[in-house]
This record gives C-alpha cells, structure tokens and sequence, in this order.
C-alpha cells in the first residue's frame, strides 16, 4: 500500500510539473509583451506630456463657459431614464402577475422561469440606475465647484441633491415592487428591501441551486473587480506621468483590489473549515 501511494504521488508530481512548464511559457510571453506594451505607452504618454498643459487650459475655458447647460443635458438625461424605467418596470409588473397566475393554474414552471428573469432584469437596472444617479449628482457637483462657483449657480447643487434623493427613492421602491412581486411567485422567499438585513434574509431562504447561482456570480464578480483594478492601476499611472493627478487615484484602486482580495479569500477559508 505504502509504494502504491509513493508511486501514485510520483506520477502527479510529474502531472504537476508538465502542466506548469506548459503554462510557464505562455505565462512569461504575457509578461513579456506587457511589459513592452507598458513601456511604448509609458515613452509616448510622457511625450504627450508637453501638450496636455494647453488641452487643459483649453478644457478649462470651454467647461467653464458651458458648465451649467452640460449640469442641465446631463441631468435631464438621467431623469428621462427614470422615468421611462418606472414606467417600464411598472407595465412589466403587472404583466408579470396576469401572466403567472395564468402559468401557475397551468403549471408551467418553464415559462413562469422566463417571468422571473424578466423581473430580475429589471433589478439589474433598478441597480444600474441608483449607479447613474451617483454619477449625476458626482459630475454636477464637481462642474459647481471648479467651474460654477457663483451665487447664481446654487441653484444648481441644490438640483443635483434634489435628483440624488429623487433617483435613490424611486429605485428603491420600484425594487421593493419586484422583490414582492418575485415573491408572490416563490412563497418561500423572505426579505424586504427596506431591511438592512434583506440579503441575509433572502439567501437564507434561496434552495442550494439559487445558492450556487449566487456564489457562482459573486466569483465571477470577484475576478471582474481584479480586472478592473488590474487595467485601472496602469491607466492612473500613466496618468500620473503626464497629468500630475497625484498618487490618491492609484492608492484608491489598490485599496479597493486589497479589500475584494482579503474578503474572498478570508470567506474562503471560513468555508473550509466547516
């Protein structure tokens, strides 16, 4: 038993060995190539360093003359998406709870699957939305404070406040529409949007596979965040080279890429060691 096991390991070391000497090549050509590819955008960034004082300056003079009407196009825009998500999510809504108890009194699970990705569509946008409106109201009141700064311009800080708490309470009603609606459709469901503690509640009563589905995404979330902090890093140092922007973008990225690591990899070994 004893040289079987021996033989057994043997025979995965050099599993192990043939698979990282094949991965190793492709592994050192990506780094070789990057490394070029850094350094050709490093050399012509900080060649185009020299232009960017006079596209500032030229920047600067544009946004201040046309700040206010981009603070209006912009928030205009944003309330247009809204409204037509409201109207949307409300006729899907109602659609949905005709359709599913039709479905239900025919039993017809598949189809009643298809009413419950259409209101999780719908969830995803209600979320994309409250995103958007963080941006509205981020990019308004940057435009006030570096190109606004006048009496006549309070007017419009107190708008972008006005559609931040707008947008935040709509969303989160036309969620808590959704999430009833969804549970009208799976009576084991808990939760409500209202409760800090709704996500606790809702994956406590979620069966193993909408579990697995949820884990399954939070990984796949996982590696989308390293990719972007990745790709994000080398964009704020190349900006730092030729923009000055400081180094408080660059730690921004690193602390947000060291947190999504050690919560994954702390939850990780938490379920380990059940």
């Amino acid at each position: 038993m004893k040289n079987n096991n021996v033989l057994i390991n043997e025979n995965q070391e050099e599993i192990i060995r043939k698979d990282n000497r094949k991965a190793r090549k492709s592994f050192l050509i990506v780094i070789l190539v990057s490394a070029i590819v850094g350094a050709i955008f490093g050399f012509f960034s900080i060649m185009a360093g020299a232009a960017i004082p006079r596209i500032s300056e030229s920047f600067r003079d544009f946004m201040i003359n046309n700040a206010g009407m981009i603070s209006i196009i912009f928030a205009v825009a944003v309330l247009i998406l809204t409204a037509a998500e409201v109207i949307g999510c409300i006729r899907s809504i109602g659609y949905s709870k005709k359709a599913a108890t039709r479905l239900i009194e025919n039993d017809e699970e598949i189809k009643l699957e298809s009413i419950e990705k259409r209101l999780s569509f719908h969830l995803w946008i209600t979320n994309a939305m409250v995103i958007l409106h963080f941006l509205c109201f981020s990019v308004i009141v940057f435009l006030f404070m570096n190109f606004m700064v006048t009496g006549k311009s309070i007017g419009f800080l107190l708008f972008a406040v006005l559609i931040l708490v707008v947008g935040i309470i709509a969303m989160t009603m036309l969620q808590q529409k959704l999430i009833d609606c969804i549970r009208l459709l799976n009576p084991e469901k808990k939760g409500s949007v209202y409760d800090m503690n709704f996500h606790k509640r809702w994956e406590e009563s979620s069966d193993e596979a909408e579990l697995f589905t949820i884990y399954k995404a939070a990984y796949k979330s996982y590696r989308a965040v390293n990719m972007l902090c990745m790709i994000l890093w080398v964009c704020f140092m190349l900006l730092g080279l030729t923009t000055g922007i400081g180094f408080l973008s660059v730690l921004t990225v690193l602390i947000i890429w060291a947190v999504s690591t050690a919560v994954y990899s702390y939850h990780s070994m938490k379920a380990a060691m059940k």
